[in-house]
């Protein structure tokens, strides 16, 4: 019974402090054919910004 306790009590924390994990979703496509050429990946650049502070 304590080990039960501690594991929803260690999965609440986590829970808890996981919220600055969520990130903007990035769709990246290879495509046969395109703009530059044959196989190429559309975006070919994608920007990303970093929310974690160091």
């Amino acid at each position: 019974m304590r080990l039960k306790l501690k594991q929803t009590l260690a999965a609440l924390a986590i829970t808890a402090f996981s919220s600055g994990a969520f990130a903007a979703e990035h769709i990246v496509e290879m495509k046969n054919a395109g703009a530059d050429g044959a196989m190429v990946f559309e975006p070919g650049f994608v920007k990303a910004e970093s929310t974690l502070s160091r």
